[in-house]
């Protein structure tokens, strides 16, 4: 929820810097946590903005946790060192469609 509000206050500034603005939203955890309010957020938060969850982890757990809240598709490095290539191909798989040059 804060990170929704942080977002709207910024994606409201920039704005009126340029034509065009989008966001992505990455959320990355270490935790296969259920909590009851979580899927609520989720849905809640991917009505407003492209969104996506990763954990660094080899534990399967975390990552079948990450997988069914935000998808099958998501994206689980398994060391620190595979992140930075994880979150290209995330950002990768939402820039795409908006003919960037």
């Amino acid at each position: 929820d804060a990170a929704l509000k942080r977002m709207h206050r910024e994606k409201s500034q920039k704005r009126a810097e340029y034509d065009r603005i989008g966001s992505l939203m990455i959320f990355i955890t270490d935790s296969e946590t259920e909590e009851p309010e979580k899927a609520t957020v989720i849905e809640k938060a991917r009505k407003e903005t492209p969104l996506e969850g990763l954990a660094v982890t080899r534990e399967a757990k975390v990552a079948d946790s990450v997988r069914k809240y935000y998808g099958a598709d998501s994206i689980i490095p398994k060391n620190i060192e595979e992140l930075p290539d994880a979150i290209r191909q995330i950002i990768e798989r939402h820039v795409r469609g908006f003919g960037i040059r």
